[in-house]
């Protein structure tokens, strides 16, 4: 008797099986170290871009140039650059003084930036706020009507260097 054996090719041998498995397990482990790299990436951007550092270089950004675009054509740089001072009108008051009756006195000290605002005569400051912490350096220069700040910030995992330059009011 003569037994004929057909072979069904329609099902994977074993080999097959594993090797497909094996392709699968390598591309499914590359999509996802991708995917690990690119959240990784993401948080490290959100951090850098909403870190302390970059807040305080936008608050004090703002305030010097607020500040100095009102004031007046006149300004005095200390002589070791570390403190600039400008003279400015009272907004609230409804005068017409020939002269600036404000100051406003930004200075570096110790890690810090501080604006002091005062009346010009007699002198005396009635609010001092700090700008920016973690100050690693500060100068201060002008050229003509234009008053320019340079600082560094470093909280130790970040570091800016902030260049800012408003021009006073004519």
């Amino acid at each position: 008797m003569c037994l004929k054996i057909t072979k069904n090719r329609n099902a994977f041998t074993l080999i097959e099986l594993m090797v497909t498995i094996a392709i699968s397990f390598i591309v499914v482990m590359g999509i996802g170290t991708f995917m690990v790299s690119v959240q990784r990436g993401w948080g490290q951007m959100f951090n850098r871009v909403h870190s302390d550092v970059v807040q305080d270089a936008y608050i004090l950004r703002k305030a010097f140039d607020g500040t100095v675009r009102k004031a007046a054509r006149h300004y005095t740089i200390a002589d070791d650059k570390t403190s600039a001072e400008v003279d400015y009108w009272d907004d609230t008051a409804n005068n017409d003084a020939e002269f600036p009756d404000r100051y406003a006195r930004f200075y570096w000290l110790d890690d810090k930036l501080f604006v002091e605002h005062g009346i010009k005569n007699p002198r005396a400051a009635f609010r001092t706020g700090t700008l920016a912490e973690n100050v690693t350096d500060c100068r201060f220069t002008g050229t003509g009507t234009a008053l320019k700040m340079s600082l560094q910030l470093d909280d130790g995992k970040q570091t800016l260097q902030i260049i800012t330059s408003a021009v006073l009011h004519n």
